[in-house]
């Protein structure tokens, strides 16, 4: 079993309430979640309107089906354009 982690940093521009940053990170997640099959979910930066990171995990068999997955949700949120990805960091794990 290959577990695959990937924290993503996002900068967040023109946010005025944290109501506005949440409409954006449901956005990228729920868009995220239906294009690929990964979990998504919000896990710092709860408080900062400016600022958020996401964290995704992907499970399978094959480690670079797992990298390549993970590679293509990055370039997904860069090519939505509703923030700017500040740094990805990748983990993938044997079992």
């Amino acid at each position: 079993m290959v577990i695959g982690v990937m924290e993503v940093g996002l900068a967040l521009y023109d946010n005025e309430a944290l109501k506005d940053k949440r409409s954006v990170v449901r956005r990228v997640s729920n868009r995220t979640r239906n294009n690929f099959n990964v979990s998504a979910a919000e896990v710092e930066d709860m408080d900062a309107s400016d600022r958020a990171t996401l964290g995704f995990v992907a499970v399978g068999n094959d480690h670079a089906y797992i990298q390549g997955l993970l590679d293509k949700v990055e370039n997904f949120i860069v090519r939505l354009a509703l923030c700017d990805v500040l740094d990805a960091e990748k983990t993938i794990e044997h079992y």
